[in-house]
């Protein structure tokens, strides 16, 4: 009888979720919803839209171990470079109160502006911080590429 009536209590969603829970939840949406707009934006060209994610003190490192800040991380991007053929990989976000740590993966076509074209899987680890104002900025991005056949 009591099996009956918590199922019965289940199904009627008489048991939230915990605030903190339901709030974790919620912030780990944002953090994938914002790098798949972020990967949108690549194929798109628009650097607006990823200078607006990005923390003030945003820091990139390579996969040949060379760091820029957010104003040569966005020239980096502006030079010609066009990503298209994007294919999002597995993700795991980790949270910790104001900061998330999502580590991706995805496989794209990758023009350089030289115009060679090629082919990657890049695998990446960004820190995500919450500002005062409630939005999730990209603090640091660390990632590493290799060609595909």
């Amino acid at each position: 009888m009591v099996r009956r009536m918590l199922i019965v209590a289940a199904a009627l969603g008489l048991f939230a979720l915990p605030a903190r829970a339901q709030s974790d939840r919620v912030a780990v949406e944002k953090i994938k919803e914002n790098e798949t707009q972020w990967g949108a934006a690549m194929v798109r060209q628009d650097w607006a839209m990823i200078e607006r994610m990005m923390a003030p003190e945003f820091v990139s490192t390579d996969g040949a171990g060379k760091r820029t800040d957010k104003a040569a991380t966005l020239a980096m991007l502006k030079s010609g470079l066009s990503f298209s053929n994007m294919q999002m990989g597995p993700e795991q976000v980790i949270l910790n109160g104001n900061t998330a740590i999502h580590a991706g993966e995805a496989t794209m076509t990758v023009k350089m502006p030289d115009g060679t074209v090629g082919k990657y899987h890049i695998v990446w680890t960004d820190t995500w911080v919450k500002d005062k104002d409630g939005n999730w900025l990209c603090l640091a991005s660390q990632a590493v590429e290799h060609p595909v056949s």
